[in-house]
């Protein structure tokens, strides 16, 4: 594996409400997660995004890192693409340009001038209009409930003449593009 693809992972120490970059700690993948509860804050137990799941999991120690830098390894981010807005995160960075990994698992480099942050706890209520990935795209979805605890938000949209609603985790949403 190229070490371009590889995020380092430190040993953090993990606050309630953290979002992680982390593994899969019973298989393998990237995955984020919000940091549910930080009796040891060096095994936190967390809610990951990727999944749909009531009860928290626990990290080992040194299998995670914190997000608090929006452009760092890592990083959910938005990328312009013409019209459109594409879903990706940040695997490696440099001054003008990001290797990302996008939908399916796409990796591509990208131009640091197309890629645009996203605020890990959005500022959102319930009825408020933001941008989520559908099919990897930014697409208007409308807030019906968020959860703090686990980083959700429901929100409904349209699609084919069809309203779906659909739970996005808070490093899927863009309030503005």
């Amino acid at each position: 594996m190229p070490n371009s693809l590889i995020i380092p992972l430190t040993d953090s120490q993990a606050q309630k409400s953290d979002i992680l970059i982390t593994w899969w700690q019973g298989g393998s993948g990237l995955a984020h997660a919000i940091v549910n509860n930080s009796t040891d804050e060096s095994t936190p137990d967390v809610y990951y995004f990727d999944e749909f799941v009531s009860t928290p999991a626990t990290l080992k120690a040194k299998t995670f890192k914190i997000l608090s830098n929006r452009f760092q390894q890592g990083s959910p981010i938005a990328i312009k693409n013409g019209n459109e807005y594409q879903s990706g995160i940040i695997i490696n960075i440099n001054k003008e340009k990001a290797l990302v990994k996008g939908f399916n698992n796409t990796i591509s480099v990208q131009n640091i001038k197309n890629v645009i942050p996203i605020n890990l706890h959005p500022s959102v209520e319930i009825n408020s209009t933001v941008y989520a990935p559908i099919y990897g795209i930014f697409t208007k979805v409308t807030v019906t409930a968020i959860d703090e605890e686990k980083g959700q938000i429901k929100a409904s949209y349209s699609e084919n003449g069809k309203t779906n609603e659909h739970i996005f985790f808070f490093s899927e949403i863009i309030t503005k593009l």
